[in-house]
């Protein structure tokens, strides 16, 4: 079987928010938010950092299960399905933006959650 290599471009965020890339923006988002909490939480922070990693590059892989880090990405990815056609990042003006400060704040919540649950 022949692996394919899979690349993250960060431009998608660039992009208006549509069904075809709200998956790839959400994993985006909770990959790097969940590596900058590392510096404030610590232990934790990495270790959900690392299986939230492990959930996105071995999703395809056939009977794989999630671990509970790939809770961040649904989470943001509700947030973003309540915003179409918005962008995360202010690039144009002219159409609506998603602060991209509120996705980290969603991904900062719902790691407080997992962490008292």
């Amino acid at each position: 079987m022949e692996q394919k290599k899979v690349t993250r471009d960060f431009k998608v965020l660039t992009e208006k928010i549509s069904p075809d890339n709200v998956a790839v923006m959400a994993e985006l988002i909770a990959m790097r938010e969940t590596k900058a909490l590392i510096g404030y939480y610590g232990y934790y922070a990495e270790k959900a950092h690392k299986n939230l990693c492990r959930d996105i590059f071995g999703k395809h892989e056939p009977g794989y299960i999630f671990s509970d880090s790939y809770d961040f990405v649904q989470s943001v990815a509700l947030f973003l399905c309540d915003h179409p056609d918005s962008r995360v990042t202010k690039a144009e003006r002219r159409h609506t933006c998603v602060p991209p400060r509120l996705c980290v704040l969603i991904v900062k919540h719902s790691f407080r959650s997992i962490q008292i649950a």
